[in-house]
This record gives structure tokens, sequence and C-alpha cells, in this order.
């Protein structure tokens, strides 16, 4: 099989294991979606112009496809967003670390970034 081949191969396949996560998570969602039932007047979506309480950001270790860790992204984020917003992180079980473990690392990152907590 020459290369161009190869590589024709190669991106169907990536396609076609997309399309299985892409149903996958919308099959997910719709069993969320149907199982919970959500009272309209309450429920409220802030657009991002409008003053916000704070904004989540997701802290992962790991970086995509072996590149850089995304909290290196998620500090640049927060540097820029905390003057004007809090900032609230979701984190899960990360690098076989105790929970107490990897709040002591993020809190550190924080402060190694000069980022007030």
């Amino acid at each position: 099989m020459d290369a161009s081949r190869h590589s024709f191969e190669f991106i169907r396949t990536c396609f076609m294991e997309m399309r299985k996560i892409k149903i996958l998570l919308i099959s997910y969602f719709s069993l969320i979606i149907g199982c919970v039932t959500f009272d309209l007047e309450e429920f409220l979506v802030t657009s991002e112009f409008e003053e916000q309480e704070y904004i989540w950001l997701s802290w992962v270790e790991s970086g995509f496809l072996g590149g850089d860790p995304f909290y290196y992204t998620a500090l640049n984020a927060i540097k820029e967003i905390t003057p004007y917003c809090k900032v609230r992180l979701f984190y899960g079980p990360q690098l076989n670390l105790s929970k107490e473990k990897l709040e002591k690392r993020i809190y550190r990152k924080l402060l190694e970034s000069k980022i007030d907590t």
C-alpha cells in the first residue's frame, strides 16, 4: 500500500471513530436530558457579554496526543479572566493522586503563576 493510500485509510478510520464518538455522546446526552426535567422559569444561561458570577474551567494534567498539559492553557485563561470574574476549577482523579495531593498541586501551580487564590 503506498503512502497516500495509507494516509487516506488512516484519515478515514479517524473520521469513522469520531462519528462513533459523536453518536455515543448524542445518545448519552439525550438520555440525560430525557431523564431530567427542567423548570424553565428558573433555568438561565447568561450570554458571553453579560456579567458572570463565575466561570468554570477544567484542570487537566495531561495533554492531547502527547501535547502540553491542558492546565497550561487554563492558567493563561485564569490570568486573563480573574481581574473581571471569579473562576472555579473542575477536576477529577488524575495521575493516581489523591484528592488532597491534586488540590495541593493545583494550588501550587496557581501560586507559581502569580494567580490570586
